[in-house]
């Protein structure tokens, strides 16, 4: 599916996320998003420059059918799984875009992730689209999207594709990465070690890491964010709050 192809049906998916749908009508947006964000998904993995281009399309689709989502249902702060669900377009969202950071160092590509990067901090930082979520803050409802997702054990559709994109990004890069035995001299030769020059790439060559794109996002991204964005920098948080697991596994890497 070529960038020709895409572009102009992504402008058109945006603008129908702004709109209710009959309530007869297929989910053509979701059906769109869907198709968009395996195309982006398998960009990443081949370093298409066309994910440049059509990412923020994505995130802006994204982003309007969950409003769309969140706003067609009477929320219930008894029923998790429902908020859950609601969120699935969020919850692709920042699955793609942890991909983005993890896919930008194998390819030592550092516009991928500075791409996706700037696009979230105009978002979170800008007035536009201050009153997205409500009254919350940005940064804490996303925050809370992926500390509920953590807590319940929602096998949704969209779960299913995020866990297919966690198998397929870590059978890719087990394939790609070459593995050594490290002669650890008179202890003898250790276990096989993945050789790349990131250590993210490294630890996510070990298989059954665990790890997925939403926890790269909010472990190297989100991590940086005060709740309240005002008067405090990324270097302050960066001091208040303790480091993460995978932080601490990349940085016991490096």
């Amino acid at each position: 599916m070529g960038c020709g192809v895409l572009l102009p049906h992504s402008l058109t998916g945006s603008y129908l996320c702004f709109n209710e749908l009959h309530i007869n009508l297929p989910d053509y947006p979701g059906k769109f998003l869907d198709t968009l964000g395996n195309e982006l998904f398998s960009d990443l993995l081949n370093c298409n420059r066309q994910f440049l281009d059509l990412f923020p399309f994505y995130m802006n689709g994204s982003l309007l059918k969950y409003n769309l989502l969140i706003s067609d249902t009477r929320p219930d702060p008894q029923n998790p799984h429902q908020i859950v669900n609601n969120a699935d377009p969020i919850l692709d969202l920042m699955e793609l875009s942890g991909f983005s950071l993890l896919f930008s160092e194998f390819h030592k590509d550092c516009k991928i992730w500075k791409s996706v990067r700037k696009i979230w901090d105009e978002f979170l930082y800008g007035d536009e689209g201050e009153a997205t979520f409500g009254e919350l803050s940005k940064i804490t409802v996303l925050r809370s999207i992926i500390k509920l997702k953590k807590e319940i054990l929602a096998n949704t559709q969209r779960e299913i594709l995020r866990n297919r994109w966690r198998q397929e990004a870590e059978e890719f890069i087990c394939s790609k990465v070459e593995m050594e035995r490290i002669n650890r001299g008179g202890l003898g030769v250790g276990p096989l070690q993945p050789q790349h020059p990131k250590p993210l790439v490294r630890i996510f060559a070990i298989r059954h890491s665990s790890i997925g794109g939403i926890n790269i996002f909010s472990d190297f991204y989100l991590y940086y964010f005060p709740e309240n964005l005002e008067g405090s920098s990324r270097k302050e948080k960066d001091r208040k709050i303790n480091k993460t697991n995978l932080r601490e596994r990349v940085i016991s890497e490096n």
